[in-house]
């Protein structure tokens, strides 16, 4: 994840934002249970800024409890059943965690958890938030989300931490006409009503939660065969003669890197969805739908040498972490360095086996 227009700066500053020792302890969650399946369905309200959400979670124990704990922040819950039993709950804001209490204690086994709440749309990018813009003499609003290094649970209620992966399901009920994009290709798409379509999304590979991913927006997207892998190019409508480059770069990387780690990209699609506005950052490597900021994927006859060089250096950065941050994912926060640092290193061999000039 660049958070700068350079890769080297995005490295050192990877270093200085690592969580603090305090920070790290507090939230490391172990034993059981071990999350297996996030089934979570949201219907955002982007003027609004909020979202209603439900969670289905499959768990597996080994040893009897008589509590949950897990990762929820800025979430209102609104009831809470294990195993289709009522559960007692209680969030921690400064803890950032929720905790059920069944009626009794659970058995070893598989349980499944479901828990419906509301959330928030921020106007920063973390969380699911939101961006506005002008087009054609009108405010439109575009949804993403960010969630590097712990905000998977301003989405919902989980193990919000990159060693506890597991398989997620996403469902999305949002206006008809707008398109939304999540890390795998849409599974069904049901229209329902108040002029509303419900999408849901096949599921992912077992993953960490961070790397999680929704947008939502009148997007247009323009697409390529790599290799037998959908690579596209997401971007607000009317900007689609500014994806060629990004296409050429995304490609170029994807060929390259599957050549160098010996591995075929495990997704059947990527998309590099790019997003009005700014963040403080450049992009984020979420699986299969990676996340730039317009500034630093698309390109067009006025750009300059100089941007040209530093979007194929954030694709190839991006692109790199599909593999060495994502199939392989770091234990902890502490070794994000290596994460970042590896995926520098990777973007510097891949520009110059391409683009030696």
């Amino acid at each position: 994840m660049p958070t700068r227009p350079t890769i080297l700066l995005a490295l050192i500053l990877a270093l200085f934002a690592l969580p603090s020792p305090a920070l790290a302890q507090r939230q490391w969650l172990t034993g059981d249970p071990t999350p297996l399946r996030y089934e979570i369905a949201v219907t955002p309200d982007a003027e609004a800024g909020s979202f209603t959400g439900e969670a289905r979670i499959i768990v597996e124990n080994v040893a009897a409890l008589s509590g949950i704990t897990m990762n929820a922040l800025d979430l209102e819950i609104a009831s809470a059943r294990i195993d289709n039993a009522g559960a007692a709950f209680a969030l921690d804001p400064e803890a950032q965690t929720l905790t059920l209490t069944p009626r009794r204690p659970l058995s070893p086994g598989r349980h499944t958890i479901r828990i419906v709440y509301r959330g928030k749309i921020f106007d920063d990018a973390y969380g699911l938030f939101r961006v506005s813009y002008e087009a054609g003499g009108q405010t439109k609003r575009a949804l993403a989300t960010q969630f590097e290094v712990g905000d998977a649970r301003r989405l919902a209620p989980m193990w919000d931490q990159p060693n506890r992966r597991a398989v997620f399901s996403l469902t999305v009920t949002a206006p008809t006409g707008q398109m939304v994009i999540s890390n795998m290709p849409a599974q069904q798409v049901t229209r329902v009503a108040g002029g509303k379509s419900r999408t849901r999304f096949a599921d992912t590979p077992s993953m960490s939660s961070y790397l999680l991913f929704l947008a939502v927006g009148d997007f247009e997207r323009v697409t390529r065969d790599v290799d037998g892998v959908e690579l596209g190019v997401v971007m607000r409508r009317g900007e689609r003669a500014r994806a060629g480059l990004a296409l050429d770069a995304g490609e170029q990387s994807m060929l390259y890197f599957t050549e160098y780690f010996g591995v075929r990209y495990p997704l059947p699609k990527l998309d590099m969805v790019a997003v009005p506005g700014a963040g403080g950052f450049a992009a984020m490597e979420n699986w299969g739908a990676i996340l730039y900021f317009d500034q630093y994927l698309l390109l067009d006859e006025q750009s300059s040498e100089a941007e040209r060089q530093n979007v194929f250096g954030i694709v190839a950065h991006e692109i790199a972490h599909q593999w060495f941050g994502n199939l392989v994912t770091m234990e902890w926060w502490d070794d994000l360095w290596l994460n970042e640092g590896f995926a520098s290193w990777m973007a510097a061999k891949a520009t110059e086996a391409i683009h030696p000039d």
